[in-house]
């Protein structure tokens, strides 16, 4: 019987509602002088996760009109330079991939550099996590019969997202006070996304995903001997 995930773990740093209080070895918090880690920060363990959530939030609010956070049903990433994102809305199937290029490149070459970022950022949230499978195994049509991959994630891009890209043709103001062009695409998943996914267990979600923290109704893990037929 394929094993499936369906307990998950708090969101990401960068989505903005951080980790859950664990020990770095997956285990139990670990205890101080002052005692066990508390969820009021009064361990050193959770203070710093409470500043580098804070920090993080300020460079992602900096270069962005708006702080989109994940929730039980929508999942946000961003890259490490902040400069691309991504939204993953399970409940209305919808995947929106956005970026960011400096003003100092002209209409032409920043559309070229948003191309780039959001290829890359398709690639990343399809690719697998120590051996599992992303939340959108299955999830995208590549209209061949099969569905889109890391693997054929930039030929899919190029050859259906790209032309419909929409970049903003002079640089806006950002936060802090640097001008940026930006650009948007969005995918819609295909239809009846949520009864693809297998049944849910009562197993332990995979490490590799704690950035995300999706309902149980909405995402479900595969396993990782449950191999993808597109």
């Amino acid at each position: 019987m394929i094993r499936i995930a369906a307990a998950f773990l708090s969101a990401a740093l960068v989505a903005g509602t951080g980790p859950a209080i664990r020990a770095p070895n997956g285990g139990s918090a670990p205890e101080t002088r002052r005692g066990p880690t508390t969820i009021d920060g009064s361990s050193g363990y959770v203070l710093k996760h409470k500043q580098e959530r804070a920090r993080l939030r300020g460079e992602v609010e900096g270069m962005w009109e708006n702080f989109v956070p994940s929730t039980s049903k929508r999942w946000v990433e961003h890259s490490t330079s902040r400069q691309a994102r991504s939204r993953v809305d399970f409940e209305t199937g919808e995947v929106t991939l956005e970026a960011l290029a400096a003003s100092e490149n002209s209409p032409g070459k920043a559309r070229q550099i948003i191309s780039r970022k959001i290829i890359a950022r398709l690639k990343v949230i399809l690719k697998e996590r120590n051996g599992e499978f992303s939340p959108l195994w299955n999830q995208i049509d590549d209209f061949s019969g099969g569905f889109v991959t890391s693997r054929t994630a930039r030929d899919f891009a190029e050859r259906y997202l790209l032309p419909r890209l929409r970049t903003t043709r002079k640089p806006a103001r950002s936060r802090d006070g640097k001008r940026r062009y930006r650009g948007r695409i969005k995918i819609r998943l295909v239809p009846g996304h949520l009864e693809r996914r297998p049944a849910a267990t009562g197993s332990t979600p995979p490490a590799s995903w704690q950035s995300f923290t999706p309902s149980p109704a909405l995402t479900r893990w595969p396993s990782r001997e449950h191999r993808p037929t597109g």
